[in-house]
């Protein structure tokens, strides 16, 4: 019980196996390491039950990182020693790093959007995380999404549905879904334009472990849209029309006009009497009483 070595059948470099034996294997672990190292054996003598702690190798001598498994050795019905395990994990831990800032620089590139950015699991569709943004598009705290199936941010189910239809097969064929655009629901119910772009996320294993779901409010956008189809469709309407601007009595009336037969009729803005062969339509006012501007389309 004074963690002292009785056998060991490989050193750390440049040790021999006479330098470590009769030594406590406590004293062969970094100094911040020793506390979790020391309660891990002292639970398997005291209790029998294995024990796990991982650790860097010797200071200065061995950088690697090592797993090591404590089991119980028993003589007379107590644990009279331990067999302690340990295997090199410094690939698996480089690995782990990796993840963990590939993962941060993830947050930090998400949830630096102005857009609604959301971190879903793989298997439930529930949002693991999400960004400010998330919280201003939708009308929900961030503690009231996180947990919950991405169902609610949905129309209706029939919407859901519609909405996974058109996913799915985007990530069997190009592996994500970008520029897709879809109606979505806010907390206080009203409906609003979006634009999504999903893509999965892979573990070291290539299994999916996640979703990335990063959702762009196009009201405006469609609003703007509308505005121009809008005054499009006016400079269509006006192509190949005549446009009378009118001064009578001091007051400016618009005529849009169109000759047909050889007589300009009204469009738009009422019908204008005018003579077959007239130029310009009739107001029934004097020449100088009248004046008037002609723009053509």
């Amino acid at each position: 019980r004074k963690h002292r070595i009785s056998f060991i059948n490989r050193t750390f470099p440049g040790i021999t196996p006479e330098q470590i034996l009769g030594k406590d294997i406590i004293t062969l672990i970094p100094d911040e390491y020793q506390p979790e190292a020391l309660r891990s054996l002292d639970q398997v003598f005291a209790t029998g039950d294995p024990a796990v702690f991982e650790c860097p190798g010797m200071a200065g001598i061995d950088p690697s990182w090592y797993q090591s498994r404590i089991g119980p050795i028993y003589k007379d019905g107590r644990v009279a020693a331990v067999v302690v395990v340990s295997t090199n994990i410094t690939a698996r831990k480089k690995l782990e790093e990796d993840l963990q800032q590939d993962n941060y620089m993830l947050q930090q590139t998400l949830f630096g959007l102005s857009d609604a950015a959301f971190l879903l699991d793989t298997e439930k569709v529930t949002i693991r995380d999400c960004n400010k943004a998330a919280t201003k598009v939708f009308g929900y705290g961030r503690e009231e999404m996180l947990g919950r199936n991405t169902a609610f941010l949905h129309v209706d189910d029939t919407s859901l549905g519609d909405f996974r239809k058109n996913l799915f097969p985007a990530i069997k064929k190009d592996g994500y879904l970008s520029g897709f655009e879809f109606t979505m629901k806010r907390k206080d119910g009203s409906v609003f334009p979006s634009e999504h772009g999903v893509m999965p996320i892979n573990g070291i294993d290539g299994k999916r472990i996640g979703w990335v779901s990063v959702v762009r409010d196009i009201t405006d956008r469609k609003r703007v849209k509308s505005s121009l189809e809008r005054q499009l469709w006016e400079l269509n309407f006006l192509n190949g029309h005549r446009v009378f601007v009118y001064q009578f009595h001091g007051t400016i009336e618009k005529r849009n006009l169109r000759k047909t037969q050889g007589v300009y009729r009204g469009h738009a803005y009422g019908d204008v009497p005018v003579r077959p062969g007239d130029e310009q339509p009739s107001s029934g006012a004097s020449p100088e009483q009248q004046r008037h501007v002609e723009h053509h389309t």
